[in-house]
C-alpha cells in the first residue's frame, strides 16, 4: 500500500511540472537522468526517448486527460513510460495488470509481463520490434497542443 501512495505522490508532482525534462536536457544534455545496474539514460536521451513514445501513444489514441495503464517494475522503462505519458496530456495509473483502471483502454508494457495482463486494454509493448521501430520513425521534438489536436482529429474522421 506504501508503494502505491509514495508512487501517486511521485506522479502527480511530476504532472505539475511537464517541461522538467526539456529544460534539464537543455541545462546539462549529458548529466545521467537515470541509473540502474548497468544502464545509464542521459538527460536528452530521457527527453527525446520520452517525446518519441508520446508521439506512438497519442498515434494509438490517447488525448489529454486519458487514464494510461504503466504495467512496469520500477526501471528505466517504467520512468520513461510515466514520463511520456505525461507528455501525452495523460494520466499514468500504475498497474500490476490484473487490477486496471476500467477507463485505460491503453497502456504500456513489456513481453514479459504481457501474457499475465487484461486484454481489455491495448498494450504498447515497449520491447517488441514493431513497437521499436514506431519510436524510431517520430521526431523526438517536444509535444505541442497542436500535435496532440491533429492526432485527436485524425482518430475522429
Amino acid at each position: 500500500m506504501t508503494n502505491t501512495i509514495e508512487s501517486t505522490k511521485m506522479i502527480a508532482a511530476i504532472a505539475a511540472q511537464p517541461d522538467l525534462l526539456a529544460q534539464n536536457a537543455s541545462w546539462d544534455p549529458e548529466g545521467i537522468a537515470i541509473s540502474a545496474g548497468d544502464r545509464d539514460m542521459t538527460n536528452e536521451e530521457l527527453d527525446r526517448g520520452t517525446n518519441r513514445l508520446a508521439r506512438v501513444l497519442i498515434a494509438a489514441g490517447v488525448t489529454p486527460g486519458a487514464q494510461v495503464a504503466l504495467a512496469l517494475a520500477p526501471s528505466i522503462e517504467s520512468v520513461v513510460g510515466m514520463w511520456a505519458i505525461l507528455k501525452a496530456g495523460a494520466t499514468c495509473v500504475p498497474t500490476d495488470g490484473a487490477n486496471v483502471v476500467p477507463m485505460s483502454a491503453i497502456g504500456i508494457t513489456t513481453r514479459e509481463n504481457r501474457p499475465r495482463l487484461s486484454n481489455s486494454v491495448e498494450w504498447i509493448v515497449l520491447d517488441d520490434p514493431a513497437t521499436l521501430l514506431a519510436v524510431r520513425a517520430v521526431a523526438n521534438v517536444a509535444i505541442s497542443d497542436y500535435d496532440q489536436l491533429v492526432e485527436m482529429e485524425s482518430n475522429v474522421g
